[in-house]
């Protein structure tokens, strides 16, 4: 399955529409973002505003198409962080960040079709990691894969000529846990979590830090330059990603 390119159409109109939408969701919480001095012509402001109102549903339909086709997505990174700390999304982000297994990878073209069909679009394909996006052409989720290379639990993102992810120990996600979130949708977690978002975000990742940046403020990198050995995935699909030329 090629991933779409969707047309961006009438810009201009999107904080419109978005902001219409939001109101005819959830009345109360559009408002409270309305009058907290949200400015939607901010591209990620309204990514923000469009993830306070719609990411429940998101999760939700995820959620339900990885129960039919038998996949386990776990929360990570930011969406990791405001689910163990807030119990919801982190006021300052911009989007949904989901981890699967490789085995879970495996099926990505099951879970791609399902969410699909209830209408998201799939943007981005990349090894190691794909996007899905709401059909407001604004709100997006993230998939990671994570995979055991060389004693460790890694992931890896292609990103200007070089593979750049995060290391972890190799038990970080043996186990997951389901939570409630967002009055009662219920997500999984790796377990535990604390000494997951410890690695990620170092041990103050309690106090919030709306200037935090994953490319360049991530305490566990891993970056893999031009020309060095890619660790592979575990045989089977996807495979190994072709080097860079």
């Amino acid at each position: 399955m090629k991933p779409l390119k969707p047309r961006y159409r009438r810009t201009w109109s999107r904080p419109i529409a978005t902001l219409t939408r939001g109101f005819a969701r959830n009345p109360k919480l559009a408002w409270q973002l309305v009058r907290s001095g949200m400015n939607l012509r901010n591209t990620q402001n309204l990514r923000r505003f469009s993830l306070a109102i719609h990411g429940r549903d998101f999760l939700a339909d995820i959620y339900a198409v990885a129960r039919e086709v038998g996949i386990r997505p776990y929360l990570m990174w930011g969406t990791l962080l405001g689910a163990v700390r807030d119990g919801r999304p982190i006021p300052h982000d911009t989007d949904i960040d989901l981890g699967l297994s490789a085995a879970d990878y495996a099926h990505k073209v099951a879970f791609v079709s399902g969410m699909v069909e209830r209408g998201y679009f799939f943007v981005l394909d990349e090894r190691y990691k794909f996007r899905l996006l709401r059909r407001d052409y604004v709100l997006h989720a993230d998939f990671d894969v994570f995979y055991p290379a060389g004693g460790e639990m890694i992931c890896l993102n292609p990103l200007d000529g070089v593979y750049q992810g995060a290391r972890f120990p190799l038990q970080s996600f043996d186990r997951l846990r389901e939570i409630e979130i967002l009055d009662g949708l219920k997500v999984l977690i790796p377990d535990p979590p604390e000494r997951l978002l410890e690695i990620i975000y170092g041990a103050d990742w309690r106090t919030p830090n709306p200037g935090y940046v994953g490319t360049t403020d991530l305490a566990n990198p891993l970056r893999i330059a031009k020309g060095e050995p890619i660790p592979p995935l575990p045989e089977g699909p996807p495979g190994q990603p072709p080097p860079f030329s």
